[in-house]
């Protein structure tokens, strides 16, 4: 299953936007569902967040960054996917 991971603040005024671009790749539009995550769902039992962010941005097929407030935690995760691309 294609993967979109989703760099963005983790602030309320965000999560309809999230909420439309996780419903969007949930519906099927695209000729099948696509896996949405952004890194407050990442966390796994012992796992460092930075490591598993970093692991999603290099597995995600597509990157979809809200940069609408310059966030630094997003704007770092940005830039790797652009370096590591």
């Amino acid at each position: 299953m294609p993967q979109v991971f989703v760099p963005m603040p983790f602030r309320e005024e965000f999560d309809d936007v999230y909420a439309v671009v996780d419903n969007t790749c949930a519906d099927g539009v695209f000729s099948g569902d696509l896996s949405c995550q952004r890194a407050d769902e990442l966390m796994k039992p012992g796992g460092k967040i930075t490591e598993e962010i970093i692991e999603s941005i290099r597995a995600a097929d597509v990157l979809i960054a809200d940069l609408t407030d310059a966030n630094p935690n997003v704007m770092y995760e940005l830039g790797y996917a652009a370096w590591a691309g």
